[in-house]
């Protein structure tokens, strides 16, 4: 109802698209996306969720690779390979202590690098309101399917959690959009990783969940490899300005 508002003047005849298939696959993949995000969210340490959530620039360049016939360097190369070693750090494959919970954290990693690849092909012939439009729209109608078998009517309170978890994001998206607008991604990129100090913090602070020296570790690879490579965009548009 939001987005039609936005709609009011102009009518729904703005909402014409020449790919609707297409944007329907953008719906399926997010609701994927994010439910491996909940998912792993809720069962595992916060730092490490977030930590891998980070990975997904590093999925964008490997699906540009080889879906869209994009060239990387061997710098970029390095990069992907260093930052999915911080993911099998944080995994602990083949130890006792391994954790399963991160190949779905990884998955939804994958999948919102694919997000962003079909709204790259949608942007391309698509307004961003009707992007917009027919997300909200099928993502109402894919996820009643599985509210009719398994919906649970909120308390007042967990309804008033919900709301404040609305605002908040949509302040937080808000604010994220505005400083990367205004700012330099070389200036601004760097401060969203506080979002991992943060989750370091709060699971610290609200749910007693301490990282481990390996997953620090496997943090601090995913980081530096998405910073190197903002490094190397920093470079490439220097040379070729």
């Amino acid at each position: 109802m939001v987005v039609l508002a936005f709609h009011g003047t102009t009518g729904l005849k703005n909402l014409k698209t020449r790919r609707p298939l297409l944007h329907m696959l953008r719906s399926v993949v997010g609701i994927s996306a994010m439910s491996c995000m909940f998912y792993s969210v809720t069962h595992m340490v916060l730092a490490d969720a977030t930590a891998i959530m980070f990975s997904r620039p590093l999925f964008m360049i490997l699906i540009a690779f080889l879906l869209l016939g994009e060239r990387i360097s061997w710098r970029h190369a390095a990069a992907i390979v260093f930052g999915f070693f911080g993911i099998l750090l944080i995994a602990r494959p083949g130890a006792s202590s391994f954790q399963p919970t991160t190949l779905v954290a990884a998955s939804g990693a994958l999948l919102g690098a694919f997000v962003v690849v079909i709204i790259k092909k949608l942007a391309a012939t698509e307004r961003t309101m009707v992007i917009m439009f027919y997300y909200t729209m099928w993502t109402t109608i894919i996820s009643f399917i599985p509210a009719v078998f398994f919906w649970k009517t909120p308390t007042t309170r967990e309804l008033v959690v919900l709301v404040v978890i609305g605002c908040i994001g949509v302040a937080g998206q808000g604010l994220i959009t505005h400083g990367f607008g205004a700012g330099d991604a070389t200036v601004t990129v760097p401060f969203d990783y506080l979002r991992l100090v943060y989750a370091t913090l709060f699971g610290i602070f609200l749910f007693s969940e301490f990282p481990d020296i390996l997953s620090i570790a496997g943090a601090l690879f995913i980081v530096c490899s998405n910073l190197y490579i903002l490094f190397l965009k920093r470079q490439h548009k220097v040379k070729t300005a």
